[in-house]
C-alpha cells in the first residue's frame, strides 16, 4: 500500500466533470445597490454656502430670521366645583315600609334613607351619619374615597357610602353557614357625602346625596332590632377603661371571666366572648409590634378602632 495521504471517499466541495477534473468556478452577476442620487452631495450645492455669513444658513443662530422653536408650557387641569346634585324629594308613598321587617333575604324592601342634611364638618357628618345609621338598625361603611392633595398629606374630598352587607360574600368551602347581621348579601344601597369646595375640602361643609333610580333607599335585608348584634356599635363600648379591665381580668380568667367582671363593675356591656377574645388578640399582636421596635409597652387601655367606619 503506498504510503502518502490517501484520497478521501467523501465527495469534493467543487462539482467535477465526465473527466473528473473540476469545474471551473461559476461567477454571479451580483446586482450593486443602486445610489439614490438625492443622497449625493453635490459640488453646486456646496460651493454655493457661504461660511462667512455674508448669507447665513436658515439653522444659523446668527440669522434674525431663523425660526426658534417656543416651548407650550404644560398646564395641568384644575379642579373645579361642579353644581351640586339636586335634592331627591320622595312624595309621599315613595318610600314603601310594609315588608321592611320580612325576615326574607334577598327581597327587596325600602328602609328610611339617611336625610340629605349639609354639616360644617365631615366629623359632624359622619357622627350623625352613624347614629341614624344606628337608630335605623343598619351599619354604613365606605365604599370607595376620592382624595386630593393637603399640606398635611391628602384630604378626602368624596366618599361612597353604602350598606355594610353591599359586598359579595366569599366562598367558603361547601358549608352551609346561618345569616348574621353582618353577613354579606349584595345588598344595593349607596349614597354619597360629597364636601361644597372640593378645592379645599379642610374648610369646606359637607352635603349628604342620595343617588338616583332610589338607590339610597332600597335594601335586600331586614334591620336588626338590636343594633348590638352589629359588632361595629358592640366595639364602641371598648373605652381605654373598659379595654383595661377587660385585658387584666382575661389574664385570670379567660374571655367568660372577664366579660362577668366587666358586668358587674360598668353594667350593660352588650360584648360578647368573641369580642372579648378577639380584642384581647389585638392587644397582643400590638404590644409584639412594639416590642419589636423597641418601645416600652405598658398595659393600658386600648381603644376599639374605627378606621372602617371613619377616613381617619
Amino acid at each position: 500500500m503506498p504510503l502518502g495521504r490517501q484520497p478521501s471517499s467523501r465527495p469534493t466541495s467543487r462539482p467535477v466533470n465526465i473527466n473528473n477534473t473540476p469545474l471551473p468556478p461559476r461567477i454571479f452577476n451580483i446586482p450593486q445597490p443602486i445610489q439614490n442620487p438625492h443622497h449625493e452631495i453635490k459640488e453646486e450645492e456646496t460651493s454655493s454656502h457661504n461660511f462667512n455669513n455674508e448669507n447665513p444658513l436658515p439653522n444659523n443662530p446668527n440669522n434674525s430670521q431663523a425660526t426658534t422653536p417656543t416651548m407650550t408650557p404644560i398646564t395641568r387641569k384644575t379642579m373645579r366645583n361642579r353644581a351640586p346634585r339636586e335634592i331627591i324629594e320622595y312624595a309621599e308613598g315613595d318610600i314603601d315600609l310594609t315588608h321592611l321587617n320580612d325576615p326574607t333575604n334577598g327581597l327587596l324592601r325600602d328602609h328610611a334613607p339617611p336625610p340629605q342634611a349639609n354639616y360644617a364638618t365631615i366629623e359632624e357628618a359622619q357622627i350623625s351619619l352613624r347614629n341614624w345609621a344606628r337608630t335605623h338598625g343598619v351599619v354604613y361603611t365606605i365604599f370607595k374615597t376620592w382624595w386630593r392633595p393637603h399640606e398635611t398629606g391628602r384630604r378626602p374630598y368624596r366618599l361612597t357610602y353604602g350598606c355594610n352587607r353591599g359586598r359579595k360574600r366569599s366562598a367558603r368551602g361547601n358549608s352551609i353557614r346561618k345569616s348574621t347581621s353582618g353577613a354579606r348579601c349584595e345588598c344595593p344601597m349607596k349614597f354619597q357625602l360629597r364636601a361644597e369646595d372640593i378645592t379645599d375640602p379642610a374648610n369646606s361643609r359637607w352635603i349628604v346625596e342620595h343617588l338616583d333610580n332610589r338607590a339610597s333607599v332600597v335594601h335586600n335585608h331586614p334591620p336588626e332590632k338590636d343594633p348590638y348584634q352589629h359588632v361595629t356599635y358592640r366595639k364602641e363600648q371598648l373605652t381605654p377603661e373598659v379595654s383595661s379591665v377587660l385585658l387584666e381580668e382575661y389574664a385570670k380568667g379567660g374571655a367568660v371571666g372577664a366579660l362577668k367582671r366587666l358586668k358587674e363593675r360598668f353594667g350593660d356591656i352588650r360584648l360578647k366572648p368573641k369580642d372579648v377574645y378577639n380584642h384581647w388578640e389585638q392587644h397582643q399582636r400590638t404590644r409584639k409590634e412594639r416590642e419589636a421596635e423597641g418601645e416600652t409597652v405598658v398595659d393600658e387601655g386600648l381603644a376599639a378602632d374605627e378606621g372602617e367606619q371613619f377616613w381617619w
